[in-house]
């Protein structure tokens, strides 16, 4: 019986992969439908724009977000038959978002005020903030850690129908890039406001008394991870954001196309996995180990394989992104073809990160992730100002394959270092 409650399990983890592919190839689909669209229409100097604030404002999202889609999914999961555990830390978690949402975008004013390039890029950066603010209030972390993923997968699915197709029809010109831009971001929104209001109408979470105390201590366990969730975003956002400080808006366009249709790619299949696997990873690894641990051996095959048949996909499906956008996108399959290998290493650096040292660990091997994170920040960050100035966007390519790379084999020695699978 004990057997064939693990392949049930197995199985079930594998259909909701499954069904969260499908609902993530809907996700993706639309974007990778609408980012020809944005290309051709904006052409790479409109979108160049759109390439820069996304990146950008990202940062802020980070900060509101704060590393709780990893730390409160996995507390919500480990107390998800508690209704008065589970809402103490909805609330604290929501409140926290909100002070940090207050602080970034404070923060992000300042930015558009003081710095002549955001001043150019402000327009698009203002229209791309409700990004931002659909963070603070979207409860993905609790619908994963209640095991209900298929649902926010749905809510995300519906929101992203209703508005992403209206691009089609207000986007005309490359001097659309604003519309552009809160469009994809008011998804983000429409996607907190649905969720939330299942919440409420399913009674899933009670109404308690926010204490500060517990507001802090959400945030002092999340802290270590939003450390890493940031040093993440160094070798990701930044170095878009380095190109359009050293390159022109031309080539800022042409690298974050490449950029995005790479790990849109790789995103489509890995985010599913990730979202039925990490929370049940974590949701066994203290009292059912064995089980937890045969979880993340069938997670680890399944990623490597899937991701290096992606790595082949982009470096021989390269040279057709310019011939369905036009010529003036040659220049992006070069940029594909030297981050081709970027989903094998992010799949290799997720695995043994997110699953191995943080659903599979202790305090330690949490710490141990986020020391990852920090250390390749700080070397990416220090080598590419050093190698954008002298070989621009395609010297900026190479580091974030160094930089994924880096990331892929500490995340590995870190594993093995603190035996989370003895």
């Amino acid at each position: 019986m004990a057997t064939f409650s693990k392949l049930a399990n197995s199985k079930r983890d594998l259909v909701d992969s499954a069904y969260l592919v499908l609902l993530q190839g809907v996700n993706q689909f639309l974007p990778l439908v609408i980012m020809p669209y944005l290309l051709f229409v904006l052409q790479p100097e409109g979108y160049g724009h759109v390439g820069f604030a996304f990146s950008f404002v990202q940062y802020f999202t980070l900060i509101v977000d704060f590393g709780f889609n990893l730390s409160a999914t996995k507390r919500i999961s480990q107390s998800k038959d508690n209704i008065a555990e589970r809402s103490r830390i909805f609330w604290a978690t929501l409140f926290a978002k909100v002070i940090l949402l207050l602080l970034s975008t404070i923060l992000l004013a300042s930015f558009v005020f003081f710095s002549p390039t955001c001043r150019f890029y402000s327009h698009s950066i203002w229209a791309t903030w409700p990004m931002v603010l659909g963070t603070a209030f979207t409860s993905m972390w609790f619908f994963q850690g209640m095991g209900i993923v298929r649902l926010f997968s749905i809510l995300n699915t519906v929101s992203k129908v209703v508005f992403l197709p209206l691009i089609f029809f207000l986007v005309k010109t490359p001097s659309d890039y604003v519309m552009a831009a809160f469009l994809q971001s008011i998804v983000f929104v429409s996607t907190a406001v649905v969720s939330n209001a299942f919440l409420a109408k399913k009674h899933l979470v009670n109404w308690v008394r926010v204490k500060m105390e517990d507001v802090k201590r959400e945030v002092e366990i999340s802290f270590p991870l939003f450390l890493s969730t940031a040093s993440t975003s160094v070798y990701t956002q930044l170095f878009i954001v380095i190109v359009g400080f050293y390159c022109s808006n031309e080539v800022v366009g042409l690298y974050s196309a490449a950029d995005r249709i790479v790990r849109a790619l790789v995103f489509f299949l890995y985010v599913p996995l990730m979202q039925v696997f990490f929370p049940s990873i974590s949701a066994l690894a203290n009292n059912k180990r064995n089980q937890a641990e045969a979880k993340f051996a069938q997670l680890r095959s399944l990623i490597l394989v899937v991701m290096l048949l992606l790595c082949l996909s982009i470096f021989f499906g390269a040279p057709f992104v310019p011939m369905a956008l036009g010529q003036n996108y040659e220049g992006t399959v070069g940029y594909m073809r030297m981050l081709c290998i970027l989903p094998l290493l992010i799949g290799i650096g997720g695995v043994y990160g997110q699953c191995g040292l943080v659903a599979l660990g202790n305090d330690k091997s949490v710490h141990a992730f986020r020391n990852v994170y920090i250390v390749v920040a700080i070397l990416s960050v220090l080598t590419v100002l050093l190698v954008a100035p002298i070989a621009g966007a395609v010297g900026v390519c190479l580091m974030a394959v160094f930089s994924e790379a880096l990331v892929a084999i500490l995340m590995f020695y870190q594993f093995k270092r603190n035996r989370v699978i003895c």
